[in-house]
């Protein structure tokens, strides 16, 4: 059914029968979707715990792996996507598994137990995140795009203006779920996220200091 369709359900209802379904989309509906985000962190917290004394249960997923040159030597380093058989064995926030010749991280902010490349299963495919064009060269000459010392010493920049972040950096906003590395723009400074946790207000990077690092 499309939104379309369920629009003019909703229309044919009659007087009564539509109250009832504004009241329940207003109420219960409305409860239970504020609260998820809350309930489905204290599932994964809970499967941590039952994964330290039953770590058989624990499914095999990375959470950062080492860029490669092709798909198929990165897709060899990462373990096999499995279906989960029951709650306890569903993939954690942030896990990285390989599934049909790809690299797919858990979006969701609790455990994920879908298909990666289905529709709404809230994993990404991260396969090009993984990739680098060519070999870094190591011997000899300088890699691509290495910056070294110039011959002759240059006199520092004086200007005291700020430099200006990379704009294809996001900027922070709340409600995001962040992984250890990952950067954002807040007040027009650059900072790198120091661990995995979801933005809210009482960690902006300019005051939780344990979450992020000013660049």
């Amino acid at each position: 059914m499309t939104i379309q369709d369920l629009k003019q359900t909703i229309t044919n209802l009659d007087e009564a029968d539509f109250f009832d379904l504004f009241g329940w989309v207003c109420g219960d509906e409305y409860d239970r979707r504020k609260a998820a985000p809350a309930v489905e962190k204290a599932r994964a917290e809970d499967a941590k715990e039952l994964w330290e004394t039953h770590p058989e249960l624990k499914p095999q997923f990375a959470t950062e792996v080492e860029p490669e040159t092709s798909i198929d030597q990165l897709v060899a380093k990462v373990a096999a996507w499995a279906k989960p058989t029951s709650r306890a064995t569903a993939y954690p926030p942030a896990a990285l598994v390989s599934h049909e010749g790809k690299l797919w991280r858990n979006r969701r902010l609790g455990q994920n137990a879908k298909t990666p490349g289905e529709i709404f299963s809230g994993w990404q495919d991260v396969t090009r995140d993984f990739l680098r064009d060519e070999p870094i060269n190591t011997e000899g000459e300088d890699a691509p795009g290495l910056i070294t010392e110039p011959d002759e010493p240059t006199e520092p920049d004086a200007s005291d203006e700020p430099v200006e972040p990379a704009p294809t950096v996001p900027e922070w906003r709340e409600g995001e779920l962040i992984t250890k590395g990952t950067t954002r723009l807040y007040n027009g400074a650059l900072y790198v996220a120091q661990r995995l946790h979801t933005t809210r207000d009482d960690r902006r990077p300019d005051t939780a200091t344990d979450y992020w690092t000013k660049l």
